[in-house]
């Protein structure tokens, strides 16, 4: 069974996903825009701003509309950075709305 490893900050080292959690993570397209939009980016980024970069990722590129970035972020805040963050691959503030990926994000199925 191949596995992903992501480094967490537990102090326990890395903490590697098995074949399920990694399908389970990448399931949503969603999560993927958002994975992908963190793997490029070494800085914590703003709930408002990944919401932004995800929406516009939806629309190919094109300027989302305020609806469609509001309802990607009620979705990433609600949903899928809960889910990141339970499995380890980014650490979310809820409180601040600050993200923050821990070690490398996978964002492609293992082989």
């Amino acid at each position: 069974m191949s596995r992903i490893t992501c480094e967490t900050d537990d102090g326990n080292g890395d903490r590697e996903l098995t074949d399920d959690e990694c399908y389970d993570l990448l399931a949503d397209e969603r999560r993927r825009l958002a994975l992908a939009e963190l793997a490029e980016r070494s800085a914590p980024i703003a709930l408002d701003d990944l919401a932004a970069a995800v929406a516009a990722r939806e629309v190919d590129g094109a300027t989302p509309s305020a609806t469609d970035t509001q309802r990607a972020a009620v979705s990433l805040h609600h949903a899928h950075l809960p889910r990141m963050a339970d499995l380890g691959v980014i650490d979310y503030d809820a409180q601040t709305n600050r993200i923050e990926r821990v070690g490398d994000v996978p964002t492609s199925l293992p082989a």
